[in-house]
């Protein structure tokens, strides 16, 4: 959750994306959206977690790609080597369920961790079709 990780962005991309991919799959997803504006395609990995059918991710507020899913969007993700439709949308949410749902996906993060980076943080929900 460093500020400026994306340089690794394209190296997990291709490992999600190749035959290799079970050695990120199990935390990571490549998550792409559509502009609302341009129509363009924005495919970026994040972390993840799951419960049945409902995906949970974070972005940093200062990311734009996340604004396309201010309302509920058509989302595509490509989940253990497998591309998966459904819809994505932001959580209008307080910082204290931030601070609690980023614990819940990295159970090594401290409260005082959490704390510090919910306010920068944006939570998504993604319903698997």
């Amino acid at each position: 959750m460093k500020e400026n990780a994306m340089w690794y962005n394209p190296l997990i991309t291709a490992l999600l994306r190749s035959p290799l991919h079970g050695l990120l799959s199990g935390s990571y997803m490549l998550l792409t959206v559509t502009g609302r504006k341009t129509g363009r395609a924005y495919t970026t990995p994040v972390n993840y977690g799951r419960s049945g059918d409902t995906l949970t991710c974070f972005s940093r507020r200062e990311r734009t790609w996340w604004r396309n899913l201010r309302e509920r969007a058509p989302v595509t993700v490509r989940l253990r080597g497998k591309e998966r439709r459904g819809l994505g949308v932001v959580v209008e949410s307080d910082e204290a369920t931030r601070a609690a749902r980023l614990r819940q996906l990295y159970p090594a993060m401290s409260a005082a961790q959490a704390a510090r980076f919910a306010p920068d943080m944006v939570l998504i929900e993604i319903q698997l079709e």
